[in-house]
């Protein structure tokens, strides 16, 4: 591995916003420094990637994208945009008001949505656009139990995301253990499928079992109470 590029403080990363201030720490090989916004005199400090900030990927605090932004939705407006939808469903989950069953579990964990995005649709959807998001894809907190945040969310397929939920279904099926859904993926079964046999009180080591529509018809009277 080579030597770590020494930037002396005060030094201006050519376009960007950034002014180097000093080094604090490496994650998964990544170094991160803190940096001084100098966009419009903004003066805020702030932590990133050094190789983001190298590479342009990152140019500022978030304000030089915010300002870029809201020019944008004042002439389009993104009130019907798919990321405004995805903000108004997390905030709506996260809201200890909210008495829907499908709510209750995120506020009884203590689940937030970060101070950065709360009350900040332009920095969410900031965020969305230069960290993956696209259609088809769901949000997923990395740390279940962690809040939505920069540093704790990413975009997934839908079936990543049901392994990371914290009412998994796992069961054992030829001497393999694993969630409902990754069942699913490696058997062809769909998740449907199991899930109803799972409610229908099939043993797991049945679950799998190819699909006969004729057979399933006579299990579902099987289980009929009499």
């Amino acid at each position: 591995m080579g030597k770590a590029i020494v930037y002396e403080s005060g030094y201006m990363f050519t376009g960007t916003f950034a002014k180097f201030l000093s080094r604090t720490r490496i994650i998964n090989g990544r170094s991160f420094a803190l940096f001084k916004c100098c966009y419009n005199g903004c003066g805020k400090i702030f932590e990133a990637d050094i190789q983001h900030i190298k590479s342009c990927r990152t140019k500022s605090c978030g304000c030089l994208n915010k300002d870029i932004l809201k020019k944008r939705m004042s002439r389009h407006g993104l009130s019907n945009h798919p990321i405004h939808k995805l903000w108004d469903e997390i905030k709506w989950r996260c809201n200890k008001k909210n008495k829907s069953k499908s709510a209750i579990p995120y506020a009884n964990r203590g689940i937030v949505v970060c101070d950065e995005w709360i009350n900040d649709f332009v920095s969410f959807y900031n965020w969305c656009i230069t960290n993956g998001w696209g259609k088809g894809l769901q949000i997923d907190r990395i740390d279940n139990d962690g809040p939505y945040a920069p540093w704790n969310c990413r975009f997934v397929t839908r079936s990543i995301n049901c392994r990371n939920k914290s009412n998994n279904i796992i069961f054992t099926n030829a001497g393999r253990t694993c969630t409902a859904v990754e069942h699913s993926e490696i058997s062809g079964i769909k998740i449907g499928t199991i899930l109803n046999r799972i409610s229908l009180g099939w043993k797991e080591e049945e679950l799998l079992l190819p699909v006969s529509k004729k057979k399933i018809k006579n299990r579902r009277k099987e289980d009929l109470p009499e």
